[in-house]
């Protein structure tokens, strides 16, 4: 049976990569996912799944731990914010067509355990970590060609503006107003008549867009401040996701590989 059981991983990976895919570019464009492509993913997954062990039961409780665990942090990410409802989908979906590393890779380098979709979890992380590296160099750019960066805000405490040049960078209103991707990272108070900038720093922005937006809005429709404004920019956690699922399918658990680096380098 080694032969169906190749082509099941064959096809749980190209199913994996064409889901991730679609879902990652309409994330991007839509600021959501069709619940088509997770009917799809889901459906595929589970029929990949079952017909995998009908052909050989071998690794059947294994992957049922991996499904649940899988599943199960998932949720709990989805639950504290930290995860869409895109995101708590796809890992789902993920568990159920690829529970554990495929065997005959010959380009995996490295793995702690043997469940694939868990260690594409913490690696998608583990990525998304590299975007503030990203923001960063952007800002140091922009405060070397205009010195200006926290006009408005020198009130502010130094440790929100840490914060601020490592998880948003400044931008136009306009621009923002039409985008779906960005999100205010300021406000404006009203004190003897004069407008006050004030710096936030939140995580679940999407829920505060909308009203930081009519703040802005109103605002700068009353008084004559500059409307370049510091945002977060919401790139879709699916993206890191696929990111990581590509680089654990070709190269295996990268946060793996580099704690082995660094403990061979100590001892």
């Amino acid at each position: 049976m080694i032969l169906p059981l190749n082509l099941l991983s064959l096809l749980s990976i190209l199913t994996s990569i064409i889901a991730l895919s679609l879902a990652s570019i309409s994330d991007l464009k839509h600021r959501e996912v069709s619940d088509a492509i997770w009917l799809f993913y889901g459906l595929a997954s589970l029929t990949l799944f079952l017909i995998r062990f009908i052909f050989n039961s071998n690794g059947f409780w294994l992957s049922i731990t991996s499904i649940f665990l899988t599943s199960f942090i998932s949720f709990l990410l989805f639950e504290a914010g930290f995860f869409g409802g895109a995101d708590f989908k796809a890992m789902v979906c993920l568990s159920l067509a690829m529970p554990l590393y495929p065997k005959k890779s010959i380009l995996i380098l490295s793995f702690f355990h043997p469940f694939f979709p868990l260690s594409t979890l913490y690696n998608a992380f583990l990525f998304s970590c590299s975007y503030p590296i990203y923001i960063l160099a952007r800002n140091l750019l922009y405060f070397k060609s205009n010195k200006k960066i926290f006009n408005g805000l020198n009130h502010e405490s130094k440790w929100k503006k840490l914060l601020v040049l490592i998880l948003g960078y400044k931008e136009d209103f306009s621009k923002v107003e039409n985008s779906t991707h960005l999100y205010p990272m300021e406000e404006i108070v009203w004190i003897n008549n004069k407008a006050l900038r004030k710096l936030r720093i939140v995580f679940d922005v999407e829920s505060n867009r909308e009203k930081l937006i009519e703040n802005l809005k109103n605002a700068f429709a009353k008084d004559n401040i500059s409307k370049m404004i510091w945002v977060t920019p919401g790139l879709p956690m699916i993206v890191f996701i696929a990111l990581s699922f590509i680089v654990n399918l070709s190269f295996g658990d990268v946060l793996a590989l580099l704690i082995k680096m660094f403990l061979l380098r100590i001892f």
